[in-house]
């Protein structure tokens, strides 16, 4: 039934030549090729397609400010209804359980430490983890979900989706520690041994339009919590909200189902307020009163009454930092009656932690930064406490740039081979790399043979063996090496494929191959896609790079190491012979697990 819906709604759409929904939308996702998939009954890879770019896709679906994005620019709303974007990606994420997956390696041994779990800190734990990095998630709460959970009323939003990410968690061994907030129960010494830290604090400070200390002067956020809590307000008959923003609109409307007469008042004009049109409509169907034009000059107390005094405004020709018209006062003022007022007029990061462990970052309240996340050392902000108060989908945007610039800035090497058993040579290698690029952030992917050679079905010792002498072999180098099973698990017919399923690493070679790769399965694409770091071997020369057409067209290719690798043979030492050429630890291995000749042990 839900399937049947989504296709639908997808068959709505133009399948314009130039979608500009795409465009509209901050983290870009590939709407067009989501709603073909969906026409074409795949809705699980369409799933997946949105997930490679919004890993909360039903928060999304639900929250973002489509009208202002996506759905915005939409060619079908120009006469008409846009295509419900929202409605689709939020259905497809409920169909399928919300369930985020892996998609490779590229972060593998990398410990980070997330500080804050709202939109931008879940959004960037789930992004990094998918890549392979180890994420911790300090939670200064006792729930994750930042605003969404502890403040957006039921009636707009259902977080009980939260509860489902537990199980993601568990499948991406990401980690989450409660009740540890950030210049309390959290101190940077705690975060020192993470190779990288993410702060994603949000912005949980509101700021008051006037100044005055008063318990029935509180804000949006605080009005909002304690609804969520359960609490009621039962001795108010009569609010006041100031401000025309998400936290405003929903304060407004939760008091107004709790029986209470509300009003909004809001210095500019409605249509130049940051809620949406269908929240403002909202607001008019629960029969919240909406004053605009009003700006709050002064509150005081009257007979146990607090009285707001507004100056009536009128709009200018000038326009301010957000594109919003100026509106100024008139001079002429009013007087409102009632026993709670509430201010939502913006928020701000609280940073005073913050700048005394990175002096001079802060500037003007916010992190001294014109783009959405900012760097120094190994630490990142992102989201609201970067940018101030935007949308979901932008705190999730300003979260993927850590992911991006974290594998942009990483090396990748491969090195493969039978391992079979892994020698003291093959250790020598990575080691040799390891020197070299010393400076760099570097991760090596190891990668076993299958089982059984496709060349000549020479049988391999099993797949788990060798791969847990790698790992006893490369202990010591474990921060930059990763064993990965990949020719286990997939069907590749040649090097090439698994260096293409592997985004193109640098593939580290002995000389040896250089007279048998112009051979290989796809040998063209092989040698012209990739690079290749090449180990010379005893009686293998390098000058064949000169003498063979295809190595020599595409010489920039292979860089040439300093290292001379010596001629071990895993083979020889399988029949027993040369033993002294492989690891203690792993000749220990072969005796307790009975593997190869006697003589091996």
């Amino acid at each position: 039934m839900v399937k049947e819906m989504i296709k639908k709604l997808a068959e709505y759409c133009l399948q314009c030549k130039n979608p500009l929904c795409v465009k509209g939308c901050p983290v870009h996702n590939q709407i067009p090729e989501i709603i073909k998939l969906i026409l074409n009954n795949q809705m699980l890879e369409a799933y997946k397609l949105n997930l490679n770019t919004s890993v909360l896709p039903y928060t999304c679906g639900i929250l973002c400010p489509h009208e202002k994005q996506c759905m915005g620019q939409c060619i079908r709303g120009l006469k008409g209804s846009p295509v419900e974007i929202g409605t689709i990606e939020a259905s497809l994420a409920k169909e399928f359980d919300f369930k985020i997956f892996k998609i490779d390696e590229k972060l593998a041994n990398t410990s980070v430490a997330v500080v804050g779990g709202g939109v931008s800190g879940i959004s960037c734990a789930l992004d990094l983890a998918r890549h392979g990095a180890e994420v911790t998630i300090f939670e200064k709460s006792d729930k994750l979900g930042g605003p969404i959970v502890h403040s957006i009323p039921d009636f707009r939003f259902d977080d009980k989706f939260y509860n489902n990410l537990d199980n993601t968690f568990k499948v991406l061994n990401i980690k989450v520690l409660y009740n540890k907030e950030l210049g309390n129960s959290l101190l940077i010494d705690d975060l020192n041994n993470y190779d990288k830290i993410v702060y994603a604090l949000g912005t949980p400070l509101q700021s008051k339009p006037i100044s005055l200390n008063n318990e029935k002067y509180i804000s949006g956020v605080e009005v909002l919590e304690r609804i969520k809590k359960g609490e009621t307000f039962d001795t108010i008959k009569k609010a006041i909200v100031i401000g025309a923003g998400n936290v405003a609109v929903d304060a407004a409307r939760a008091l107004k189902r709790q029986g209470i007469e509300t009003s909004i008042v809001y210095r500019r004009a409605f249509v130049h307020s940051p809620a949406l049109n269908k929240e403002i409509e909202d607001c008019i169907n629960d029969k919240v009163d909406l004053l605009e034009c009003l700006t709050p000059i002064n509150i005081k107390e009257e007979n146990d009454k607090l009285i707001l005094t507004v100056e009536k405004t009128v709009v200018t020709e000038e326009i301010d930092r957000s594109n919003r018209p100026i509106y100024k006062g008139v001079g002429e003022f009013i007087d409102l009656s009632s026993d709670l007022i509430v201010y939502a007029t913006g928020s701000k990061p609280n940073l005073e932690y913050i700048d005394k462990i990175y002096p001079g970052i802060v500037s003007r309240g916010w992190i001294n930064t014109d783009d959405n996340v900012y760097k120094i050392g190994n630490a990142y902000f992102i989201g609201d406490m970067v940018t101030g108060p935007k949308s979901i989908v932008a705190a999730m945007a300003s979260s993927f740039k850590v992911t991006k610039d974290l594998i942009d800035n990483r090396k990748y090497f491969m090195f493969g081979g039978s391992f079979d058993p892994v020698t003291k040579a093959h250790v020598d290698v990575i080691k040799h790399v390891i020197e070299k690029y010393h400076e760099n952030d570097i991760l090596i992917y190891i990668v076993p043979n299958g089982d059984i050679y496709d060349f000549g079905g020479k049988e391999l010792t099993k797949f788990i063996d060798r791969k847990r002498m790698l790992e006893l072999a490369l202990d010591k180098y474990r921060k930059y090496v990763k064993v990965i099973d990949i020719e286990q698990t997939k069907e590749f017919n040649g090097i090439y494929y698994t260096l293409k399923e592997l985004d193109n690493p640098t593939y580290i070679i002995g000389s040896d191959l250089l007279y048998t790769l112009p051979i290989w399965k796809k040998a063209s694409e092989l040698i012209s896609e990739n690079s290749f770091y090449v180990i010379e071997r005893e009686n293998y020369k390098l000058d064949i790079i000169e003498k063979d057409e295809l190595l020599l067209k595409n010489k920039n290719n292979f860089i040439i190491s300093n290292y001379k690798l010596p001629d071990i043979s895993s083979s020889k030492i399988r029949e027993g012979k040369n033993v002294d050429d492989i690891p203690q630890e792993i000749k220990e291995y072969i005796r307790i697990n009975n593997l190869y000749k006697k003589e091996v042990k």
